[in-house]
């Protein structure tokens, strides 16, 4: 996984909670369907058109892609793949390249996507509310896979020793997830949690 710049990272965020914002969306698990909506993607699956066409999408990935044609963005994904998980981070990554305004394949639009999608899908600041924090109860919150909730957990473990260690205080975006999704942000951590 290629590591982008910390700076990248916090645009990034900043993208995710505008796209909350404009969606309306304040609640988990989130809805890919619903950013896809409120912004007019048109959203198609795999199985939708002939076995030959879904042969060539299979081609392309075997998750999903999008593509900008007839001055309309469109999500195709594959809803056989599992889990049932992978399905909304597929959704939330093609979004992420939408939003992202990914022109052309990358491994940099790649891995700011697959960030996207990660956030989005259990943002860390969010992570801290929940009344006992370990890979379990981040997968039932935020309807997320075992193993993208130990991916979470562990953002989460690096996030929070930044405010342990060196101070680190809440970034504007992250107070606005706060006050979106309706959180208290803690002033301080326990430090054997």
């Amino acid at each position: 996984m290629r590591r982008l710049p910390d700076s990248r990272y916090e645009e990034i965020k900043d993208c995710v909670i505008t796209c909350f914002e404009r969606s309306n969306i304040s609640t988990f698990p989130v809805k890919p369907s619903i950013i896809v909506e409120s912004n007019g993607i048109k959203l198609k699956t795999y199985s939708q058109h002939s076995e030959q066409l879904f042969q060539q999408a299979l081609e392309i990935s075997n998750d999903g892609f999008s593509i900008f044609q007839n001055n309309s963005w469109f999500i195709f994904y594959n809803p056989t793949i599992t889990p049932q998980e992978r399905i909304r981070f597929t959704l939330m990554h093609e979004i992420g390249h939408i939003v992202l305004n990914h022109t052309e394949h990358s491994e940099l639009a790649e891995a700011e996507a697959d960030f996207f999608a990660r956030y989005a899908l259990a943002p860390t600041v969010l992570i801290q509310s929940l009344p006992e924090i370990n890979e379990y109860t981040i997968h039932e919150k935020f309807g997320i896979s075992i193993t993208a909730a130990r991916i979470a957990l562990e953002n989460y473990y690096k996030w929070r020793n930044h405010f342990i260690w060196i101070g680190q205080k809440y970034t504007e975006t992250e107070k606005r997830f706060a006050r979106l999704f309706n959180i208290e942000l803690l002033d301080q951590f326990l430090v054997a949690a």
